[in-house]
């Protein structure tokens, strides 16, 4: 096939890392984890397969889409076999999950030979529940994985610029301001979302009823002090797909 070969090496990665984290800590010797590579008229395969703890069976419609994961608080943003499967796709190719509870899982991907990268037409459909018009966004997140997966997500409809941490962030909003959506963590080291809205409120007020704010994790006494005065909206990370098309149909709506 022809592609991109940091990228697929980085799917095959991801699956073997979620591969590893399938097999109970202290139980290496008695799991395997098995890649195997197959090839057919027009195809060729590459299989990913486990003998750990498997995927329940209502989870595994899910697992490729982004922000969806089965792992605890703390443990994974969901976003893995997401861009899995958008780096899958964009070379042409399709992935597949087999899996029982208990058993393991295999995953499968097959991709055409020598058809080169997938190219998606300049007029394709919006995705279901996409924006009444294209909306100007700013993100700021402390986390590139994150920035990355929100970029691959939202660029087909929206226009994203991304800032890595709350500096970042007020150096972008200090150069244009005309955003019609900021989401901004709350937790970053340095330049948090409260130092990031008090700059704002001296700077460009007009900019703070644009502003939402996400978090991963408990707050500070100071930042739910910080939330309780400003009132400003807070979206649960792992961002839930479904809530954030709904605040970027009431935006692009207004």
């Amino acid at each position: 096939i022809t592609g991109h070969a940091d990228r697929l090496t980085q799917v095959i990665t991801n699956l073997l890392l979620n591969a590893a984290q399938a097999i109970r800590e202290g139980e290496a010797s008695l799991n395997r984890i098995l890649v195997e590579t197959r090839e057919a008229d027009d195809s060729l395969f590459v299989s990913v397969s486990d003998t750990g703890s498997g995927i329940a069976p209502n989870h595994v419609s899910q697992l490729f889409e982004p922000f969806f994961t089965t792992k605890g608080a703390g443990e994974g943003t969901g976003l893995g076999l997401a861009l899995c499967a958008d780096i899958v796709h964009r070379h042409g190719g399709e992935i597949s999950v087999e899996s029982a509870k208990g058993k393991g899982s295999r995953f499968t991907i097959r991709f055409p030979k020598d058809t080169g990268l997938k190219r998606s037409p300049v007029h394709s459909r919006p995705p279901q529940g996409a924006a009444a018009r294209r909306l100007r966004l700013l993100i700021i997140d402390d986390e590139p994985l994150l920035l990355r997966a929100y970029e691959r997500m939202l660029a087909r409809t929206h226009d994203v610029e991304v800032a890595l941490g709350g500096e970042a962030g007020l150096k972008v909003l200090r150069a244009r301001q005309d955003f019609d959506l900021i989401l901004c963590d709350l937790m970053m080291p340095d330049c948090d979302g409260p130092s990031v809205y008090q700059a704002l409120s001296q700077e460009a007020p007009e900019l703070l009823e644009r502003l939402h704010f996400c978090s991963g994790g408990a707050f500070t006494q100071r930042v739910t002090d910080f939330l309780t005065r400003v009132g400003r909206p807070v979206l649960e990370k792992p961002l839930n797909q479904a809530r954030l098309s709904r605040l970027l149909d009431e935006r692009g709506n207004t």
